[in-house]
């Protein structure tokens, strides 16, 4: 059992398997062929190297081919991949290396000064296309770890999620129903690989025969461009990336869209505003809402294995295998989502103080609020806590409120989030200065930008004499966010 070993087999070798699209670049296009020969020599070339099962080897790079490559010859030598988020600033990501502890960093060239403060260095460059003998995959049991993935936490560090071959594999069968269909799918990728959204899109297009269309980063501009260059015929990726595709052609970037025949998007919640503004500009393709986490897995919910349509809103009828409870909720179709998958996480990476409150014998909740209708299809209502998520990504306001009282003028800070067209929900914030300190809303805003992920920063700040408190003594969160919607109205 290795999970390199399900790129689909049954496809013919010259079927494009990736196709890679850079501005300003013609697309590079590789077979099935070529992609199963690069990652086998790569695996030869990372054994060379001292890989080898067992081994913890973080991939700090953006979206490439060769990204792949590395990750499949990993999983192919048994070794645990751990895909980094090149975002974090370099004290972050030291500290995930140290927390693993990590052998060995696999990076392109823009990451080659952070990846070599990291672990023992290698160049993705000098490893992909060498030439070296095709090994056969490590004979792998069901949980045997094939990688940690990263998801943001209130501990201010992403936690860390293993995940093992077993779960994975079990997760990508689960979507054999969607083999003919995939057969015939040009999948555009344009979300970061260390986000199990990219990673799903990829593996089950791999999985099932498909074709990968790959962006390195997303912008709008060239994912228009790709769609009509390479005729893609499904978009992946989370709500604010349709929202910004459709702003962008509202500007009068047109370009021809009609090969779209599906998108399917996760990660954050769709709202109805949007979904509407979809379906006016592709009236033919079909808009799925999907549902997974990266500690449960990806497979969670699909069709209705009684062929009932999946109504409009709803992420679908629960997968074979997969267990669902609705807690601590007004009826028992409403409540906080329990699952049981096969891909569940043991817990997370070296923070069982974390892991404690989430995992109920083999129960995780999730912390995502449901209801389920009559005919047992869920819905996504909202977060059982205070984390919101913004443009795909879970923000915590106690992460950002401790990144801006380093600020050596904020005494206090107070993050609550106000929608935002594109990203959903984004953060603002209040602050309090240091007795004598002049503070102003762009210096708040740098220093946010600079110390931390440009996706966390707070779009507003408000400078205050002091935060308004409960009755308890706390932070009136309640009373912060009338005020901050107030304030984002009237500006």
């Amino acid at each position: 059992m290795n999970l390199s070993s399900l790129i689909a087999a049954d496809v013919p070798r010259t079927k494009p398997a990736i196709i890679f699209a850079e501005e300003g670049q013609p697309a590079k296009t590789i077979s099935y062929a070529s992609f199963i020969d690069e990652l086998t020599a790569c695996a030869a070339a990372l054994a060379d190297q001292g890989v080898k099962r067992g081994s913890f080897v973080g991939i700090l790079a953006a979206n490439h081919p060769q990204y792949f490559c590395a990750f499949y010859a990993l999983l192919q030598l048994g070794a645990v991949a751990c895909p980094l988020n090149w975002q974090l600033d370099d004290q972050s990501t030291k500290a995930l290396a140290e927390l693993i502890p990590l052998d060995f960093v696999l990076h392109d060239a823009p990451r080659s000064r952070v990846a070599e403060n990291l672990a023992t260095a290698l160049s993705m460059d000098h490893l992909i296309g060498q030439a070296g003998p095709a090994g056969p995959a490590a004979d792998l049991g069901s949980d045997d770890l094939a990688a940690i993935m990263f998801t943001s936490g209130s501990s201010g560090l992403p936690k860390g999620v293993p995940l093992t071959h077993g779960g994975y594999i079990w997760a990508l069968e689960s979507f054999d129903w969607f083999r003919p269909a995939a057969r015939e799918a040009r999948s555009l990728i344009a979300a970061p690989y260390f986000h199990m959204n990219a990673q799903c899109g990829v593996m089950i297009s791999l999985f099932l025969g498909g074709t990968v269309v790959l962006m390195p980063r997303f912008t709008p501009e060239l994912w228009l461009d790709t769609i009509e260059s390479c005729r893609v015929t499904e978009l992946t990726g989370v709500p604010s990336m349709m929202a910004m595709m459709l702003e962008t052609m509202d500007r009068g970037y047109w370009r021809d869209v009609s090969s779209v025949n599906l998108i399917s998007l996760g990660s954050a919640p769709l709202s109805s505003h949007l979904l509407a503004r979809i379906q006016a500009a592709m009236p033919g393709a079909d808009v799925a809402d999907g549902y997974g986490t990266t500690e449960t897995g990806f497979a969670g919910f699909g069709p209705h294995p009684g062929a009932l349509e999946t109504p409009r809103g709803s992420i679908g009828y629960p997968s074979a295998d997969v267990a669902c409870r609705l807690e601590s909720g007004p009826s028992a179709d409403e409540g906080e989502l329990w699952l049981q998958t096969p891909m569940t996480t043991a817990g997370y990476w070296k923070r069982p103080d974390l892991t404690e409150p989430k995992r109920v014998g083999d129960w995780w909740r999730t912390g995502d609020l449901m209801r389920r209708d009559a005919n047992g299809f869920y819905y996504f209502v909202g977060r059982a806590d205070d984390m919101f998520v913004c443009g795909g990504e879970n923000l915590y306001p106690g992460d950002i409120e401790a990144r801006l009282e380093r600020h050596p003028d904020v005494e206090q800070a107070a993050v609550v989030p106000v929608a935002h067209d594109i990203k959903g929900q984004a953060p603002v914030a209040f602050v309090v200065p240091r007795a004598g300190a002049s503070l102003t809303e762009d210096a708040v805003r740098t220093f946010a930008l600079d110390n931390g992920p440009a996706y966390a920063h707070p779009r507003r700040v408000w400078v205050l004499d002091a935060l308004p408190l409960s009755a308890a003594g706390k932070r009136d969160k309640n009373q912060l966010a009338e005020m901050a919607q107030r304030n984002v109205e009237t500006a």
